[in-house]
């Protein structure tokens, strides 16, 4: 597979605000230089905050752009949903997966059982959400993904091979471009 070196992106480490206002802002400039070319991503992420992880989501789906996962190391929690909007979605055979049901905690300050309520209202809903996410890219009825995410459930890359969530990614990363181009490899973090 032939890499772009100028459209790589690394999403690496925890996933966080920081890290999702500058893929987005990366998106948008990629976007701008060509926006028919793929842009690839590597994925290897323990997850985080599944707010900044639905806001790269909106924004590779707003662009409509050609995404390209690739996953190496660890994709877990929050990585799932990024991984779920790429057009293509590959994995290196070492690779951990897991899913989790979405976790929240209700503030101490919260002493309204209806604010309570709806805190809990709002999680159940997002992980309903994230699950739909991740079935919809799989061979696995929504059923079968909501009990993976809710025994908090580690799989190979062989599984999720299995379950149709990635292909094996087969031959070498061959990256190209210019020495210009070498420096625009962005492993966010």
């Amino acid at each position: 597979m032939k890499l772009e070196a100028g459209r790589i992106i690394g999403i690496t480490g925890p996933i966080t605000e920081q890290m999702a206002s500058d893929v987005n802002g990366l998106l948008m400039e990629l976007c701008l230089i060509d926006k028919k070319k793929p842009i690839y991503f590597m994925i290897d992420t323990p997850g985080g905050d599944v707010y900044a992880a639905l806001a790269m989501c909106d924004m590779i789906k707003a662009l409509n752009i050609h995404a390209v996962g690739i996953c190496l190391g660890k994709v877990m929690s929050a990585g799932n949903l990024i991984l779920s909007v790429m057009k293509e979605r590959y994995t290196f055979p070492n690779v951990t997966f897991m899913v989790h049901n979405v976790l929240t905690e209700v503030p101490p300050t919260y002493t309204d059982p209806w604010k309570i309520r709806d805190s809990m209202d709002n999680t159940i809903e997002q992980n309903e959400t994230f699950v739909k996410m991740v079935a919809g890219i799989s061979c696995l009825s929504i059923e079968q993904m909501r009990e993976l995410f809710r025994k908090e459930t580690y799989f190979t890359a062989k599984e999720a091979i299995k379950y149709k969530m990635v292909k094996p990614l087969k031959g070498h990363l061959n990256v190209v471009g210019n020495k210009d181009e070498i420096g625009k490899i962005s492993f966010i973090h």
